[in-house]
């Protein structure tokens, strides 16, 4: 009898010491799982806020009529004739660039009434030509929101 009392012993310490080991194992492979899921909801999360941040609005342009300006020169006549348009990421800041277009293209011809036939040709024309157009857009618009105006472009140039 004893020895069955010892085998009984011997038997609820091995079941003890196993279901301790199970319990253990369980509490690690919960922990993992938790922890595991946590981390990849906040990656998930963090990734969806990077991507939201990440959308840039589409480019809308305002294609204004061709410029042609007379340009002082030399002996003989000399023109420029200039394609411009007016980007913006704004939708209601297009429909104010064609309620203003009369108003944009005053003040571009003004801006480019005092070029002459040598300022056309040097290399920098262009750009100086882009920032001045903006900085013209912007000035005439600024009641209405010209600061929406992000860039001129010019579509076409020639210079006679």
């Amino acid at each position: 009898m004893a020895d069955e009392d010892d085998n009984k012993e011997k038997d609820s310490k091995e079941s003890g010491k196993s279901s301790s080991s199970m319990m253990l194992i369980i509490a690690i492979v919960g922990l993992l799982v938790v922890g595991g899921g946590g981390a990849a909801f906040f990656m998930m999360g963090a990734e969806k806020e990077e991507s939201e941040e990440e959308i840039v609005k589409k480019a809308l342009f305002h294609n204004l009529e061709p410029f042609v300006i007379s340009l002082t020169g030399d002996r003989k006549p000399h023109y420029l004739q200039l394609e411009l348009a007016i980007m913006t990421r704004e939708e209601p800041m297009v429909m104010v660039l064609e309620e203003n277009t009369p108003l944009i293209r005053n003040e571009l011809i003004g801006f480019l009434n005092g070029m002459t036939y040598k300022d056309a040709l040097l290399a920098d024309t262009p750009d100086r030509l882009r920032k001045g157009s903006l900085e013209k857009v912007r000035e005439a618009l600024s009641e209405l929101g010209g600061e929406q105006v992000e860039d001129v472009m010019i579509v076409n140039m020639v210079i006679q």
